[in-house]
């Protein structure tokens, strides 16, 4: 039994239609339209794909707004992540966009354009826009395949990934390490001591945040930074040079094991200061490690492969991106070498 009723309000006037399908061996199907065509087109197609055995429930999708989902799938499909912390702040983020409000079944990929436009408009870099699309597209995977809702399609797949052209090359030029090392200082000494550290390893900031004692090893001259902090999922051991090790030395040791007492979000704010002071605006930490490395080819005798282990770049390709050698160095050490 199936039919199509005009909908009124407590005065008689008509506000919509409302279309229903009552067919044995399926759920019970409602659903209002705003034209008496619509309902209709709803009904037929519906009842098409029942007889020729192509429905599927989208009631699931249909009565799941995109915030339920998403926070449902930072309870579930996060935590299992290695970069769980950062997915679930930008889980928290997106939670607060408009879009939010609409049900899964409803979104297209002109939604999705919408809110990665959003995204890049607002000053995000195309390689943290492409991270938010990640998320949605694993989000309706996720969603279709375990959830019940096998009629959504991705709508993600709609959309093109932004491209991701944010290499940077910049280095420390004429003062600035001096600068820098001294606006630090003044900010906090263990901030100074992160910062030389960095440019002796050539190690991520969360790298360096999450060490502990028990990686470190005077008599090995190493740090070892295991699998669930290092960013390519690889644990690996670098070598330390004689600065890193006295820069280590020179910290005190805390009763929780960890190195370094700042957090995430403390040295953020803390770098920032320091920038400021120093008037160096445009550098970021993560250019630390294009410096630190850049200086393993031009100041040691280290061969790449070397290199690459002590950074932990799974490809030369990766490699290449962080490496930006002064051709004043270049020169002065081909003119050094013989080539007979």
């Amino acid at each position: 039994m199936s039919a199509i009723f005009e909908r009124k309000d407590k005065l008689g006037r008509r506000i919509g239609w409302q279309a229903r399908i009552r067919r044995r061996g399926f759920p019970e199907l409602t659903k209002t339209f705003r034209t008496q065509e619509d309902a209709e087109a709803w009904h037929n197609k519906t009842l098409s794909e029942m007889q020729r055995g192509l429905w599927r429930d989208s009631t699931e999708a249909e009565h799941t707004s995109l915030g339920e989902a998403l926070e449902r799938y930072l309870k579930e499909e996060t935590p299992q992540k290695r970069g769980a912390r950062q997915e679930a702040s930008r889980i928290q983020a997106m939670l607060l966009w408009p879009e939010m409000e609409q049900s899964m079944a409803s979104i297209r990929g002109a939604t999705v354009r919408a809110m990665l436009e959003r995204l890049l408009k607002s000053g995000n870099a195309p390689a943290t826009v492409a991270r938010f699309r990640a998320i949605l597209s694993h989000l309706f995977n996720v969603a279709r395949k375990e959830w019940g809702m096998e009629t959504l399609q991705n709508p993600v797949n709609a959309t093109r990934p932004p491209r991701v052209a944010n290499a940077r090359e910049r280095r420390l030029e004429d003062d600035e390490q001096a600068r820098l090392l001294q606006a630090c200082r003044q900010v906090n000494p263990e901030l100074e001591q992160i910062t030389r550290f960095a440019l002796e390893t050539a190690m991520r900031q969360g790298e360096i945040l999450e060490m502990r004692w028990e990686h470190v090893s005077f008599s090995a001259h190493t740090v070892r930074i295991p699998r669930e902090n290092a960013k390519n999922g690889e644990s690996r051991t670098i070598p330390l040079t004689k600065t890193a090790e006295q820069i280590l030395s020179a910290v005190p040791r805390r009763i929780d094991g960890r190195v370094w007492s700042y957090t995430g979000g403390g040295f953020r704010a803390s770098w920032n200061k320091a920038r400021h002071r120093a008037e160096i605006l445009d550098l970021r930490f993560h250019d630390l490690r294009h410096e630190a490395i850049s200086r393993l080819f031009e100041k040691t005798v280290l061969e790449i492969m070397e290199i690459r282990s002590i950074t932990g770049h799974k490809t030369l390709q990766m490699l290449s991106r962080y490496t930006h050698l002064r051709p004043d160095r270049l020169v002065e050490r081909l003119r050094s070498s013989s080539l007979d």
